[in-house]
């Protein structure tokens, strides 16, 4: 059973039609409207934040004040890959740092469709690269929530393939897997998100493949390899439409002899872990936990 506040979080979404409106947005509106929000003042006041740019993007980087961080997160946001930040994130990434008390790296990566896939991992395989050399893969976690999920697994695949080490664990957050959206469990799933929409998911997708083959792992991580990874955890909830994709991928790593721990929440709706609700705070508990541990 969902907590009373998680249900209430379902009932508005779906009383605002929000994933009518989404699929209107991405046919209509979105050349126009891109939400980009810096860091919250209530981080800047509990942390030290720094921040420089890349590729005319700034990349910022959070440490606990006062303390000397043990591990640090490089932090890959969603937003359908057209988006920047959300306030809602930088909300996740305070709690995350205060709980764990680790730093964070988190770029504000280039958006589609002015930018392409490649321009997105011309900026964060450097900082991937900076960080191994600098805190050492022991101590570094990737992780991302929705499409900076996504972006985060193919991230880890193009870093194996380069022969760079892998980070002590990847964290996954409501992953976008597959930006083709053709799983046919999808639109069974997708009468309950009361999120996303199927029509925005798709149009986002097409968008952001531009002229690529959307099947292309750095795209659509769920067609790479599996193998050779570091431990991957990830958490998703039956309210969102990535479902299937993120249970076909734990069947994947199955097949891969890959290592995937797989948590599942009940009604929980796309990046409910970015709410400051009750699954929410048990969800980073376990999430600190992962961040805390000292691996296998």
């Amino acid at each position: 059973m969902a907590s009373l506040s998680a249900r209430i979080v379902d009932s508005l979404l779906r009383m605002l039609q929000v994933n009518r409106l989404g699929n209107h947005f991405f046919e209509k509106l979105y050349p126009y409207i891109s939400t980009n929000c810096k860091p919250l003042g209530g981080l800047r006041r509990r942390h030290e934040l720094s921040e420089y740019s890349l590729q005319g993007r700034p990349v910022y980087t959070i440490q606990p004040r006062d303390q000397i961080a043990s591990r640090h997160v490089l932090y890959l946001h969603g937003g359908a890959y057209f988006n920047g930040f959300l306030p809602v994130q930088w909300q996740f990434v305070d709690r995350l740092i205060t709980a764990a008390n680790c730093s964070v790296t988190a770029p504000d990566t280039p958006l589609a469709p002015k930018s392409s896939s490649r321009d997105i991992f011309a900026m964060v395989q450097p900082i991937y690269e900076e960080l191994l050399r600098e805190v050492g893969s022991e101590n570094l976690i990737v992780m991302g929530d929705s499409s900076g999920g996504g972006l985060a697994l193919a991230l880890m695949m193009k870093a194996r393939d380069k022969g760079l080490d892998q980070p002590k664990d990847l964290i996954l957050l409501s992953p976008w897997l597959d930006v083709t959206m053709t799983n046919p469990d999808i639109p069974g799933v997708a009468q309950n998100d009361p999120y996303l929409g199927l029509k925005a998911c798709i149009v986002a997708g097409q968008r952001y493949a531009q002229e690529d083959d959307p099947t292309d792992p750095s795209i659509s991580p769920i067609y790479g390899d599996l193998r050779g990874l570091c431990p991957i955890h990830l958490f998703v909830g039956t309210h969102d439409i990535m479902l299937p994709d993120c249970r076909k991928l734990r069947n994947l790593a199955d097949l891969a002899g890959a290592s995937l721990n797989y948590r599942e929440y009940p009604k929980m709706i796309h990046d409910w872990m970015m709410l400051n609700l009750p699954e929410s705070q048990n969800a980073l508990q376990q999430i600190v936990a992962i961040v805390n541990s000292n691996g296998a």
